[in-house]
């Protein structure tokens, strides 16, 4: 058996093989998402707070990968865009006819925009009740002046629909407090979130270079792993798909003079084990290489180890050439932009 029959026999074995692999591990990870709505009338708040929640979560995450600063102000636009719904949604109501309700939400866009990453204050929104009177406020921004306050639950919302103060402040309780979740659930799951800050930081360090369609595609392939809202490490395989390589080529029947040239690879299609003891890789690869009396086009395959040293066979007609490349693109690859790719 050839040497290129040998290779191409490793290639079609791991794909045999890896769909035992093609499950990432989903042991380290920590669900961000928040319960279901059951309200009838802020659900643009709870869309919000939804989103809030996911980027408080993440920010005990991303800070390994994109610093600190980055993860903050991310929070602070999600957090701002809730405040703004939030106000928005209960201006429409007769809500802000109670009480000091510009003094209330002034304070929550202020609390939001200082948001500290160290040592977060985060409002909850209550509405307690006693015999005489009912109270609403953000906690812990509660100030005798920036309460709503009613003696009676009242009608805040007429025309076709009659709803009390009391059932519609109870309802978006319920859409704005969802934000907190992300947090909470950050919170109580430090150990986790900081094992998987480390994976992904091994994983953007150390694994191959990707285009936005290899990581697309990877994350098609680990569909069991990325699909909830949550938040997991890495995957454990990257597919590998149209992707370009300068290569040293030899071949030694080409005319005197042309025997050692450089060329271009395309990796068709392949995998790469990043995570292995030993990082193994596999791809289908065409080749292009300008030599004169001999196919400029190759096909064979190209083998990856320890995610950065590569080499190849190429089949030009009845005869063999050997390449060694470099990966160029992951000499120009930003981790945070890479994380960010899998994020979107």
């Amino acid at each position: 058996m050839s040497i290129f029959n040998s290779i191409r026999l490793v290639f079609i074995s791991a794909c045999v093989v890896f769909p035992l692999y093609a499950t990432a591990d989903d042991s380290g990870s920590v669900e961000c998402g928040v319960d279901e709505y059951k309200g009838k009338y802020f659900a643009s708040v709870y869309e919000k707070a939804s989103s809030a929640s996911m980027k408080l979560c993440e920010a005990y995450v991303i800070p390994n990968i994109i610093g600190k600063e980055k993860a903050a102000r991310e929070v602070e636009v999600a957090l701002g865009e809730l405040a703004k719904s939030a106000n928005d949604s209960l201006k429409t109501t007769k809500i802000k006819e109670l009480g000091n309700f510009e003094s209330q939400m002034k304070s929550l866009d202020t609390t939001f925009l200082q948001f500290d990453y160290a040592n977060p204050t985060l409002p909850e929104f209550k509405d307690p009740r006693d015999p005489t009177i009912f109270k609403a406020y953000f906690s812990p921004l509660e100030i005798p002046a920036g309460k709503i306050q009613y003696s009676d639950p009242g009608i805040c919302v007429d025309g076709n629909i009659q709803v009390g103060c009391d059932v519609l402040l109870s309802d978006f309780k319920g859409a704005f407090n969802a934000y907190r979740t992300g947090y909470n659930k950050a919170y109580n799951n430090r150990a986790k979130l900081s094992s998987i800050g480390k994976r992904w930081d091994e994983f953007l360090e150390a694994s191959k270079s990707q285009t936005f369609l290899e990581v697309w595609l990877t994350t098609v392939l680990h569909g069991t792993h990325f699909k909830k809202d949550h938040i997991v490490g890495p995957p454990g395989t990257q597919v590998i798909a149209l992707h370009p390589h300068l290569i040293y080529d030899s071949f030694s029947k080409a005319p005197d003079g042309s025997n050692m040239e450089f060329g271009m690879a395309l990796e068709v299609i392949g995998i790469n084990f990043w995570d292995w003891d030993v990082p193994f890789g596999v791809s289908y690869t065409q080749t292009f290489v300008d030599r004169v009396g001999v196919s400029d086009v190759g096909h064979g395959v190209m083998v990856h180890i320890n995610n950065h040293y590569s080499f190849g066979v190429s089949q030009h007609g009845q005869d063999n050439s050997y390449y060694v490349t470099i990966d160029l693109l992951k000499a120009f690859e930003d981790k945070k932009d890479k994380y960010e790719k899998y994020l979107r």
